[in-house]
């Protein structure tokens, strides 16, 4: 399995996030095992170094590739050993491959370690490798390795070290945001005795710029970390979610009376909360909003209703619950106390400023579901149906309804793999392809007498 991220090349395009099946491995995001195996290689370094035919690439991606032929008497356990975790790139026909860099000196370096973890965001994808194989890739989480050695500016395909750090948290949820420009995360420098400090991480004249933003074992309430579009950072209050503090792009902290969450446009909005609790028609949004400076003035927009306003939630890219993109439209799977709901987000101009959002409940979803096509494809005990995304009307389509069901699966195609047993408890598989044709094959089940009781 692959996870890509971010499609640049001249100019910066959508971030995108794809899973493409490449060999009978799985990317876990929770764990950075390393094998029994005795596969090693000597440690490298990539710093300063660039993406060579970055421009080419649509994506780049953790990915398990495989090294070498296969022969046709090879043993699976002969195979799964030339698998190996490596940083690919995808280019725009679709093809992957293993990513080469290239020094400052214009030397071609292969990528001979393994690729131990990645994690993506709009401007920034940050990378580790290991001397020793990889089983797993992680994401910078308490099991898999911690600490990110390398971030890649996704604009330009550059590396840099981030070895200034001993401890960058990207795992917990609300310690980071990216702005247009910065990503901001808690995290510690070697030279450093606290954990405290709030840094940011951005590009400034082709070199890798660290600053140290604010030390909230200082202030007094100071709870996580969120962006704006602009870079002010905002701190939660632990209860509601809702921000308590702004540390403005020039360093000037303010308290914030009232509720502050953010729209999907990345911009800061003053919550009613006399509206949140009584309703109106003219919305929830007081016509107030924070700007580039950290000022609170008047909007000429504001959304009718707040959706996002956590760290997860924020930009669509990022937002791991993202189900379709199309032109300036964003689909969403959104679990509320109503239930399971499809929100679209329609960006109006050209800056994402104003937008328009629109939902449609799933009253029928189940927990087991996959996107393809342009479809939600749901698996109930004795069902697969789908609902079409982009119409946005909760109608449900039953494929098929002649099984019990398990699993379902699918690939880059768009056909769907299902398993599961049939009245008689034989073994079912099939395959739904793109047009809904069913393809289903059967194997008989068989029993096994364990113990027979006599008669006399």
């Amino acid at each position: 399995m692959i996870l890509l991220s971010k499609g640049v090349s001249m100019k910066l395009k959508k971030m995108i996030f794809l899973s493409i099946t490449l060999a009978a491995c799985f990317f876990s995001s929770c764990s950075n095992n390393l094998s029994n195996s005795n596969k090693s290689t000597e440690k490298q370094n990539f710093s300063n170094c660039s993406i060579i035919n970055w421009s080419k690439y649509k994506a780049i991606g953790a990915g398990f590739v495989n090294q070498g032929e296969n022969r046709a008497a090879e043993t699976s356990e002969e195979q799964s050993k030339k698998v190996v975790s490596k940083l690919v790139g995808i280019t725009e026909d679709g093809f992957y491959e293993t990513v080469t860099f290239e020094d400052d000196d214009g030397n071609t370096i292969e990528q001979n370690m393994f690729l131990a973890g990645f994690k993506a965001f709009n401007k920034f994808t940050f990378i580790a490798f290991s001397s020793e194989e990889v089983k797993e890739i992680g994401a910078f989480n308490n099991i898999g390795p911690n600490l990110p050695e390398y971030v890649i500016y996704n604009p330009t395909g550059k590396i840099y070290s981030l070895d200034i750090f001993e401890y960058i948290n990207l795992f917990t949820h609300s310690t980071y945001d990216e702005s247009e420009n910065s990503i901001f995360f808690g995290g510690k420098l070697k030279n450093d005795d606290s954990y405290d400090y709030i840094y940011e991480l951005t590009i400034e004249n082709d070199q890798l710029a660290i600053k140290k933003k604010i030390d909230t074992s200082k202030i007094n309430g100071w709870y996580c970390v969120a962006s704006d579009r602009y870079g002010n950072i905002y701190s939660y209050d632990d209860i509601n979610n809702w921000y308590n503090y702004i540390l403005t792009t020039d360093g000037t902290l303010k308290k914030l009376n009232g509720i502050y969450v953010k729209g999907m446009n990345n911009i800061v909005y003053e919550f009613d909360v006399n509206n949140y609790f009584f309703p109106s028609s003219e919305g929830n949004y007081k016509p107030l909003w924070i700007n580039r400076d950290g000022n609170i003035e008047e909007a000429s927009f504001t959304p009718e209703k707040y959706f996002y306003k956590g760290i997860a939630y924020t930009e669509p890219d990022t937002y791991a619950d993202r189900l379709l993109q199309d032109s300036n439209s964003f689909f969403y799977r959104h679990y509320s106390t109503e239930g399971f709901k499809i929100v679209k987000i329609t960006f109006l101009d050209e800056e994402k400023i104003s937008y328009e959002y629109e939902e449609c409940e799933i009253s029928f979803a189940t927990n087991t579901y996959l996107v393809a096509n342009e479809r939600l494809y749901f698996l109930d005990n004795d069902q697969i149906f789908y609902v079409n995304i982009k119409n946005m009307d909760g109608i449900k389509h039953v494929i098929i309804s002649d099984y019990f069901f398990k699993t379902i699966l699918s690939d880059k195609l768009g056909n769907i793999y299902f398993t599961g047993v049939d009245a008689k408890l034989n073994d079912v598989s099939g395959i739904i392809d793109v047009n809904d044709n069913v393809k289903v094959s059967k194997k008989n089940a068989t029993f096994e007498i364990v113990y027979i009781n006599p008669l006399n």
